[in-house]
C-alpha cells in the first residue's frame, strides 16, 4: 500500500510515499499533461465540446469555457490534475511532475474558503436540476473528498500546522448537516455524503458519494496521524449506510435494469458513470474485504452483460432529458 521513494530534489526528503490515486476516473487514465484529451474521449463528450461547454487549462488549472465566452474555475478538475501529475511521479520518478504536483496543490490551497469551522471547495456552478432545491454556493462532497485525497499527499512534502488544520477542517465538512453548511444529510441511522449540498433534502448523487468515502478512507490510513481516527469514523458511517442501501442504487423497470444516478429515480446513471461506480466498489473492496461489496460487484457485472445495448439506446434519451431539465 505504501511505495519506496528515491529523493525528492529541492525537497531533500527521503520518504515512503502514498500509492497512486485510484484510476476509477477517465482524467486519470491520461497524464498530467494531456488532460484536455478528455474533450473527445467520446462523442458526445465531443459534442458537449463543440456545443456547450470544454474543459480548457489556464494557469495550471482547470476551467470550463462556455458557448457564450464564460469561464469558470472547476476545483474538482483542477485537483484530479495534481493527482495525475502525483501519479505520474510515482511511476516515473520525474521530478517535474512532483514541482508541478506542488505547484497545483498550493495553488489550490489557496482556492480554499472557510466559513465557520468548516473548509473546502465550493461548488458555485448554479444547476438547476429536477427533484433539487435550488442551487446555493456550497460545499461538496466529491470537491472535498477529492482535496483531502490531494492534500495528504502534498503533507507528506510540506507538513505544517497550517496544513493540518485545514485538512481537519475539510474533514469538518462530512461531521455537519447540509442545511447548517456542511456536506451530511441524515435520514434515519444513514449518514449521506452529498454531492451537491443544497439543504438536507438535497438527493444524494451515488457517484459523489462513492468518490467521498474514497477519499475518506485515504485519508484514514494516509492522512496526518492526528486526524485518522475521525476519518476513520466518518468513513465507517459512510460505508454502513452504503451496505444498508446498495440495492437501491439498481434501477428496475419492464425496458431496463441498470443503475441510479441519484436517489431522487428520476436520473439514469448514463455515460462512464456505471464503469465508475463499478471502479470505485471494487476499489473499496480491495481495501475492506466486505462480503457485500464483493457480491454487489458480480452483481453489477452481471447487468452491465445483460443490459448494455439498451442502456446505450437509454443513454440518450436521458442525456437529452437532463438537458431539458436543468
Amino acid at each position: 500500500m505504501i511505495q519506496e521513494d528515491i529523493d525528492a530534489d529541492s525537497f531533500k526528503i527521503r520518504m515512503k510515499l502514498i500509492e497512486e490515486f485510484p484510476k476509477f476516473i477517465p482524467e486519470l487514465n491520461y497524464n498530467s499533461n494531456n488532460q484536455l484529451a478528455i474533450n473527445k474521449i467520446s462523442f458526445k463528450a465531443r459534442l458537449l465540446s463543440n456545443f456547450f461547454y470544454k474543459r480548457i487549462e489556464k494557469n495550471d488549472l482547470i476551467y470550463f469555457k462556455y458557448r457564450s465566452g464564460k469561464i469558470q474555475f472547476m476545483p474538482l478538475f483542477s485537483l484530479t490534475k495534481a493527482l495525475a501529475c502525483y501519479n505520474d511521479y510515482i511511476k516515473k520518478k520525474d521530478k517535474n511532475d512532483l514541482k508541478s504536483f506542488i505547484k497545483i496543490s498550493e495553488l489550490m490551497i489557496k482556492k480554499l474558503e472557510k466559513r465557520n469551522s468548516i473548509n473546502g471547495w465550493l461548488f458555485k456552478k448554479k444547476i438547476i436540476m429536477a427533484g433539487y432545491p435550488p442551487a446555493t454556493n456550497s460545499y461538496s462532497a466529491l470537491f472535498n473528498a477529492r482535496g483531502l485525497s490531494v492534500l495528504i499527499r502534498y503533507y507528506q512534502f510540506q507538513k505544517s500546522k497550517t496544513l493540518l488544520k485545514q485538512i481537519e477542517e475539510i474533514l469538518n465538512s462530512f461531521e455537519i448537516e447540509s442545511n447548517k453548511g456542511g456536506v451530511l444529510k441524515k435520514k434515519g441511522k444513514d449518514k449521506w455524503y452529498l454531492e451537491y449540498s443544497y439543504g438536507n433534502n438535497t438527493p444524494v448523487v451515488y457517484n459523489g458519494f462513492l468518490s467521498a468515502l474514497i477519499g475518506l478512507y485515504e485519508t484514514s490510513q494516509f492522512g496526518p496521524v492526528e486526524i485518522r481516527k475521525k476519518a476513520n469514523t466518518l468513513f465507517n458511517d459512510g460505508l454502513k449506510t452504503l451496505e444498508n442501501n446498495i440495492e437501491n442504487i439498481i434501477m428496475k423497470n419492464s425496458l431496463l435494469t441498470w443503475l441510479r444516478y441519484d436517489d431522487n429515480k428520476q436520473f439514469f446513471a448514463d455515460g462512464n458513470y456505471f464503469n465508475i461506480k463499478l471502479k470505485q466498489i471494487k476499489y473499496l473492496y480491495s481495501k475492506t474485504n466486505n462480503i457485500k461489496l464483493l457480491t454487489t460487484i458480480n452483481h453489477w457485472e452481471n447487468i452491465y452483460k445483460k443490459n448494455k445495448w439498451k442502456a446505450n439506446l437509454y443513454e440518450w434519451f436521458y442525456f437529452i432529458y437532463k438537458k431539458l431539465t436543468r
